[in-house]
């Protein structure tokens, strides 16, 4: 510590043990000079704003008041020591700083990046002197996050699959040469699908991990999105801004059923592949859809509660099923998008109970028993062609589609009916009968599975509800059958 000075030295002070000395008559010394008092004051900004705390890069101005108890007028001079800030026991001489100091003390931004120690010496007249010090500790800016709608521009609200630039770039922060990170994170949304991604390579962007001050979102759902962005700097001092986006619920979609396969109204046949299409459905103006099927099919049959996927469509645009019962097939649609779910549409499609074959036109005429006349000669090469030509059926695929759907058979004299030809539609009775002989044709026509007891059966004539035989390939099948006789002529006599 600073000890106090003598002010002169004129003598001696006597010193006199009588008590009883004259007044006026003792012993003088030289008066004591004390040192002077020092304290540094708060320091304040440029404006003159108490500066405690302050910011990095602050301009601050410090002051410091003096005092002497001898009424001396103390001269107080300044230094900065930058570093860790002031020391304990920074009053003892030995620690004061040496090097020269400045009668005014004032921090230029640049002074503060860290910790300092601003010093305040007072010094009397006299050379005695004191100090003072004050640690000088900058506050960090905090950054300022700032989120912008780059593109598209600014709106109330925004159709469904909409994609959006987001923007950070605007933030900023307060402290020379501090570089800002930046951590992305979608807070809520109505999809299940949507992410914050890399607007150029398209890379789903992590929360936790710092990215560019420039993402990008799609909003393929109606709702709100909100977006939060936080912007941090060298010091890990951070703030957060975020946005709402809303994406408005744009036109339900609205179902169509189209039948692909088979063509026509219908009814169709037994065993019959379905396929159905949604194509024709409105989406909305969205391309991002789902068909959701179902399907109920009479009772028999094997089918289950939805159509399954068609081969080589692997979306749900298509769906596909076999009609392996009569009966009605009842299929349902609804169509779903990012607006929601179409009101569901409904389609029947009708597949005839198994009916027998009615033979309704042939060449000859079915009305005509003995119209075939052949001339009767070992050589002869005039032939007799017989052709079926319509067939009512319940779509079966007769004539000619299987070996036992269409049978040719012929009878001479009365015999047995032996069978000729199998699977053809026309047949040519071979030119090798002779004048006299009786000669019979048959043609039998018969579909694989008849159910007998049903009264829907096409009307083929006088027996419209009736099989005409039994079938001996298959005894649930049902056979028609036609027959003609065949004249034959004698050979001509040659002039």
């Amino acid at each position: 510590m600073a000890y106090p000075l003598l002010k002169s030295r004129l003598g001696f002070a006597i010193a006199v043990a009588a008590s009883s000395l004259l007044v006026g008559v003792g012993c003088f010394s030289d008066p004591v000079n004390m040192r002077p008092t020092v304290r540094i004051d708060t320091p304040r900004t440029s404006d003159g704003q108490l500066a405690d705390p302050f910011f990095r890069g602050t301009k601050l101005l410090y002051t410091a008041t003096a005092s002497d108890p001898d009424g001396d007028v103390p001269t107080v001079v300044w230094q900065l020591v930058t570093g860790d800030g002031c020391q304990p026991g920074f009053d003892s001489p030995e620690k004061w700083p040496k090097g020269s100091w400045s009668p005014q003390m004032v921090v230029q931004p640049g002074d503060t990046q860290g910790p300092f120690c601003v010093w305040a010496k007072a010094t009397d007249s006299h050379g005695a002197a004191a100090v003072d010090a004050r640690t000088g500790d900058p506050q960090d800016h905090p950054p300022v996050a700032v989120l912008a709608l780059a593109s598209p521009a600014p709106a109330r609200s925004f159709p469904p699959g909409t994609s959006f630039q987001l923007s950070a770039a605007s933030s900023h922060d307060d402290d020379p040469g501090d570089t800002l990170s930046f951590y992305w994170t979608l807070q809520s949304s109505p999809s299940a699908t949507a992410a914050i991604v890399d607007c150029t390579t398209g890379a789903v962007v992590s929360p936790s991990v710092p990215s560019g001050p420039v993402q990008c979102i799609t909003g393929d759902t109606p709702g709100p999105y909100q977006i939060e962005v936080t912007a941090t700097d060298k010091s890990d001092r951070s703030s957060t801004a975020d946005m709402t986006l809303e994406i408005e619920r744009g036109p339900l979609p609205v179902g169509a059923i189209d039948l692909l396969l088979p063509s026509g109204p219908g009814p169709f046949k037994l065993d019959q592949p379905m396929r159905v299409s949604c194509k024709s459905s409105s989406f909305g103006g969205l391309a991002m859809h789902d068909c959701g099927w179902s399907l109920l099919s009479p009772p028999g049959s094997m089918n289950p509660g939805t159509p399954g996927r068609c081969d080589g469509d692997s979306t749900t645009d298509t769906a596909c099923f076999v009609a392996d019962v009569s009966g009605d097939y009842h299929v349902t649609l609804t169509v779903t998008t990012a607006a929601g779910d179409s009101i569901p549409v409904m389609a029947k499609f009708t597949v005839a109970p198994d009916q027998p074959p009615c033979l309704i036109a042939t060449s000859p005429d079915l009305s005509l028993p003995m119209t075939t006349i052949m001339s009767s000669t070992m050589g002869m090469s005039t032939m007799a062609e017989f052709d079926v030509t319509t067939v009512d059926d319940d779509l079966d695929p007769v004539p000619g589609a299987g070996v036992h759907d269409i049978e040719w058979f012929v009878s001479v004299n009365k015999g047995a009916f032996m069978l000729m030809s199998t699977g053809f539609a026309s047949f040519q009775l071979p030119g090798t009968f002779t004048f006299a002989q009786d000669v019979r044709v048959r043609v039998q026509i018969h579909d694989r599975d008849t159910d007998r007891s049903a009264q829907e059966f096409l009307n083929c004539g006088d027996d419209a509800d009736k099989c005409s035989l039994p079938s001996m390939f298959d005894p649930d099948g049902c056979i028609q059958r036609k027959t003609w006789a065949v004249q034959i002529l004698p050979q001509p006599v040659q002039p």
